[in-house]
């Protein structure tokens, strides 16, 4: 980018502006704003959080429940669902009729119902 000259960049004295150079107004704070009072603001619920709910739900939900209630595509739903089984939250696959099912595993059904500092002994499949 080539440099302007010295001589056109520069004001000289009669091309200052005249009267006294104000700053504009500084923008009002969000401290300075009215409360509007956080406890009538419900708390935010996040699709993740609905994803959660679903899968814990009993009969869990198909990938086309999940699709209509949070408004993601298949393929995002499927990587949440990678994604909560990489955070150690076991997820079932089961059928109904033509639809897969995804829900929790009764494993980690148990272990939230316990609690996180409580031991789960797995059922034994005999």
């Amino acid at each position: 980018m080539p440099k302007p000259s010295n001589s056109s960049s520069r004001l000289s004295p009669g091309d200052a502006p005249a009267g006294p150079v104000t700053s504009p107004p500084a923008a009002q704070s969000v401290a300075d704003e009215p409360s509007q009072g956080n406890a009538t603001m419900a708390p935010r619920i996040t699709n993740a959080a609905r994803l959660v709910t679903m899968l814990g739900e009993p009969g869990g939900a198909s990938l086309a429940e999940l699709a209509a209630a949070l408004g993601w595509q298949a393929h995002t739903i499927r990587a949440a669902l990678s994604g909560l089984r990489k955070a150690g939250r076991p997820i079932d696959r089961q059928r109904r009729g033509d639809e897969t099912i995804y829900l929790f595993a009764k494993i980690a059904a148990d272990r939230i119902a316990a609690g996180p500092d409580a031991a789960i002994v797995p059922e034994s499949r005999s």
